[in-house]
């Protein structure tokens, strides 16, 4: 999503699947990057929060933790990116990966 005019584009292709509630965790994440570049932060959380319920995907902590960066709310930047460490799903997975 490099063009601003892309942002409807892919929330456009994007909500009605996220509204559905998809279990695909990137529908969420893609989804929340949009409306975020789009000035519509709120909604960007909102996605991505119902993303990580409704998929159970940790690795959308990371994009949660980096929309309240954005927002510079550090606290809860923090508090995400400890969950998304933390999670025993995500650290099983990469050791797949490195191994």
């Amino acid at each position: 999503m490099n063009d601003a005019g892309d942002y409807n584009a892919v929330i456009g292709l994007l909500k009605p699947w996220a509204d559905k509630g998809t279990k695909l965790a990137q529908v969420y994440g893609q989804l929340a990057q949009a409306y975020n570049l789009s000035k519509n932060s709120k909604l960007a959380l909102e996605y991505i929060n119902k993303g990580i319920q409704t998929s159970q995907e940790d690795f959308l902590y990371f994009d949660l933790a980096d929309l309240y960066r954005l927002d510079k709310k550090n606290k809860l930047s923090f508090d995400a990116l400890r969950k998304g460490f933390q999670s025993k799903r995500l650290i099983s997975e990469t050791k797949i990966e490195l191994s």
